[in-house]
């Protein structure tokens, strides 16, 4: 005897300033709001937790996942780890985007403010 399966249908609730694309994670959302802001940025995950009051050990995690997933890069200088958004990834310049108009800001990349400023 055969049961037929209904097809499954995933919604998800957004939340006012949630970005559905990078998920519900509050620190998540701080951590590229500091390096999308900021550009240049590159930390390592004590300072940036010191600037964001967040548990190091909680930033080094979303820093690992941001980075596995194209969105951040790391550098070891020394004994030093530090993060900064991966300019050359496709994938990053899209989350920008996405992260900018989820938020209904017009940031520039990096590369663009300096090309205005004629660097």
């Amino acid at each position: 005897m055969y049961t037929e399966l209904q097809p499954s249908v995933v919604t998800y609730e957004t939340v006012p300033g949630d970005i559905p694309f990078f998920g519900a994670s509050q620190v998540r959302k701080t951590i590229l709001t500091e390096f999308f802001t900021h550009p240049g940025l590159a930390v390592h995950v004590r300072e940036l937790g010191r600037r964001l009051h967040i548990a190091p050990a909680v930033v080094g995690r979303e820093l690992e996942r941001l980075e596995r997933s194209g969105i951040l890069r790391s550098e070891t200088i020394g004994r030093s780890r530090r993060y900064s958004v991966d300019e050359g990834s496709e994938i990053a310049q899209q989350a920008r985007s996405l992260f900018n108009a989820a938020l209904g800001r017009d940031l520039p990349a990096a590369s663009e403010r300096q090309a205005t400023r004629g660097e």
